[in-house]
């Protein structure tokens, strides 16, 4: 069972402006971080398009791309800097609570992405 140990927000810089990220799950087991592609666009104001061999985050309003990644096999890597980590509050919830109330996998789907180092 995968555990949240923590839940804050996260800053990320890019090219033009920074990314925020609410509601973020700390969960110590997961070696890879995860990341809710609903959520990145609701919490910032931008869609993300994705094609064989790249992504793009792209602000809605003029549509400038905040940030550009290659595909790497089957997956997307986004690497960024990430700074003012805030955990608003700590928790001992299973991650198998947290993901059917955010309506998301559970923890069997994710220890077979992680078993399968898919991520």
């Amino acid at each position: 069972m995968l555990l949240i140990s923590h839940v804050g927000t996260i800053t990320c810089n890019t090219l033009t402006q920074p990314l925020h990220l609410s509601n973020v799950c700390l969960v110590p087991q997961l070696c890879h971080n995860l990341l809710s592609v609903e959520q990145l666009c609701h919490d910032n104001n931008c869609h993300i398009i994705f094609n064989a061999n790249s992504i793009s985050i792209n602000e809605n309003t003029m549509g400038e791309v905040l940030l550009r990644a290659p595909s790497v096999g089957n997956v997307y890597p986004i690497y960024v800097y990430c700074e003012n980590l805030h955990a608003n509050l700590a928790l001992n919830e299973s991650g198998d609570t947290w993901h059917c109330h955010l309506g998301h996998y559970g923890s069997n789907v994710l220890n077979l992405v992680k078993k399968n180092r898919s991520v």
